[in-house]
Parts: structure tokens; sequence; C-alpha cells
């Protein structure tokens, strides 16, 4: 949609510099020749209307546009009526009516809180996984054993985290007893293991109570010696 918009040519008076042509433009009689609303803007019910208008510059007639929703001061203006303007650099205003254009800005920002919300679902995601991919990469075998199991939901709609929450225990250095937890998607644990039964975890080299259960299915996939 973005694409879209920031490739369709607008009307060339919707990309005026309104606020160059106040200071420094030069002002000018010009003469409206139709006063149409603009019937695909509604604000409040209310339509902006479109003033089109034509003025000298030298010896050359130019034809230009102004769009407004200065409606209640538009209402006293009708086709031929002699009006003041500002023009700079062959473009140029009403003096005394405010400009409007449609807010491409806010198009632009509509895509935003999808992305924020992406991110964050992302995120989530993305930062167990670098832990476990460490762990993979570099953890210590050890053995577990195993205390409690719980399926868990996922997110509405994505899924998102859905699995089975694995409680277990296993021994550090000093044989201190230290309790760790993985959330594993192979749903088969359920099946395969109960409490009290052993299982393999890796564990950090640097931090012994980092540790995350060994993947059964990826170690034997890519014939992990573990």
């Amino acid at each position: 949609m973005i694409t879209i918009i920031s490739n369709t040519d607008g009307a060339p008076y919707e990309s005026y510099d309104n606020d160059n042509i106040t200071n420094y433009g030069t002002e000018k009689d010009a003469t409206i020749t139709a006063i149409n609303p603009i019937t695909n803007v509604t604000v409040n019910g209310e339509h902006p209307v479109l003033i089109s208008y034509n003025y000298t510059n030298a010896t050359k007639t130019i034809e230009d546009k102004f769009e407004t929703f200065d409606l209640k001061k538009a209402a006293g203006l009708k086709q031929g009526d002699s009006i003041k303007i500002k023009a700079y650099k062959n473009q140029s205003v009403i003096t005394g009516l405010s400009p409007y254009g449609f807010p491409k800005e806010f198009i632009y920002l509509m895509p935003l809180p999808f992305l924020i919300i992406g991110t964050i679902f992302f995120l989530i995601a993305l930062i167990p996984a670098l832990r476990m991919f460490k762990l993979y990469k570099n953890g210590i075998v050890k053995e577990a054993t195993i205390f409690s199991m719980m399926p868990q939901s996922g997110l509405p709609i994505s899924n998102l985290g859905k699995g089975v929450i694995v409680n277990y225990y296993y021994f550090g250095a000093t044989a201190n007893k230290i309790f760790g937890s993985t959330t594993t998607p192979d749903f088969s644990i359920l099946h395969e293991k109960r409490p009290d039964d052993t299982i393999k975890i890796f564990v950090s080299e640097t931090d012994e109570t980092k540790s995350c259960m060994v993947p059964m299915q990826l170690a034997i996939k890519n014939n992990w010696k573990v």
C-alpha cells in the first residue's frame, strides 16, 4: 500500500511548498473559474473544496487550484470573483485561506503498530532461540532428572510458544542441586518419559545454572554424539 501511494502522482498543487509561497511570494489578483467539493474526502460529514482560478504572470495566464477546509470563508466565494493570491516560482496559494491536503504521512505510519507487535513476537522467539543455540554449540552434556512435565498452549492464532514445559534438576560441580526448565515442541516426550526419568541436557561452560534439554530429534538427525 505504501509503495502504491508513494508512486502515485497527485495533483501539482498538493506538493506545493505553501510556507515558501506565503513568505516569499508576490501578491497578485486572480479570478475564480470554478469551486467544487471534493466528495471522496469527508471529515465530520463535510467535504473540503477545490477552488480553481487563473492569474496573469507577466504576459502569461496561469491556471491553478487550491484545496481548503476553510468552509466558512470559502462559502462567500463564487465563480468569477476576484481574489488575492501569492505566487512564487510558478506556484500559488490563495491569501487568507488555509490549504488542506490529505496527510500521506498518516498512511506511512499505519504499518507502525504491526511492526512493533511483530518485533515483540520476533524477539520473544529469537532471544530464547539464541540462548539455546549457544548451549547447543558450546554446552557440556550432562544428565538431568525430570520432576514434572506440563503441556503449554501457544498464543492465539500464531500458536507461538506451544509445546511441553519440562522441569528437571541436575547436579553442579560442587554436588549442588540445580533446577532447570525447557519448553520443547516435541509432544512425544509426554509418552516416552515420566517424572524421575533421566534426560540429556546441555549446560553452559561459564554458568552451570544455564541449561537446556538436548533436542533428541535434532540430535539424531544431525548425528550429535551425546
